[in-house]
Order: C-alpha cells, then sequence, then structure tokens
C-alpha cells in the first residue's frame, strides 16, 4: 500500500509580515484543497472564508468546514456535515450569484 499525504489543518502564511496561523481538524480528521470565498463588499485580501472539506476517520463521516479566513486560529463559522463520504482530492470552486447571473 502506498503512503498517503495526509493534511491535518489549514496553514495561513502572511508574506508582508512573516507571520503564519494554523487551523488544526483536529485529531482522526484530514482536509483537502481549500477554496476561498470572499464576503460581499470586502475590502481586504482575506475578507471571506475558507472552505475546506474534511474527513473525520473516526466517525467516518465527512463534513464541509467555513472557516473566517481572517482569524483560521477561531473555530469554524459552519461545519456542514455530508449526507456521504467525499473522497480526497475533491475538488470546488466559488462561483458568487452575481457571477452566476451573468452566465
Amino acid at each position: 500500500m502506498r503512503p498517503r499525504l495526509l493534511l491535518d489543518g489549514l496553514l495561513k502564511y502572511d508574506l508582508e509580515t512573516g507571520s503564519t496561523q494554523v487551523h488544526e481538524f483536529g485529531r482522526g480528521r484530514f482536509g483537502g484543497d481549500s477554496v476561498f470565498a470572499p464576503r460581499p463588499g470586502a475590502t481586504s485580501e482575506d475578507d471571506g472564508w475558507l472552505l475546506t472539506m474534511v474527513w473525520d476517520a473516526l466517525a467516518k463521516k465527512s463534513e464541509l468546514l467555513v472557516v473566517d479566513a481572517r482569524n483560521i486560529t477561531a473555530p469554524p463559522v459552519a461545519r456542514i456535515i455530508m449526507p456521504k463520504r467525499v473522497p480526497y482530492g475533491f475538488h470546488a470552486n466559488w462561483v458568487s450569484e452575481a457571477q452566476m447571473a451573468t452566465r
């Protein structure tokens, strides 16, 4: 069996200050790619949310975590339990309602 890369949190690195913030998913919980969803009317580059799928290997459940991108060390803004397992490598993109209206 080939070893897998398991991501157990999010890391925010500020290129201007060199500071970092970490959001740990918790014991037995692993995530994948994150998608940034900007807050409507945002004025700073990190004003919005990070959306990431997390697999809880202990509870055997997938969930979507919504994390405040300005403060990723805080608890999630929302946790949405998925009805089925979402596999590692699942990719997504954020499209606003305004962008959908132009399609």
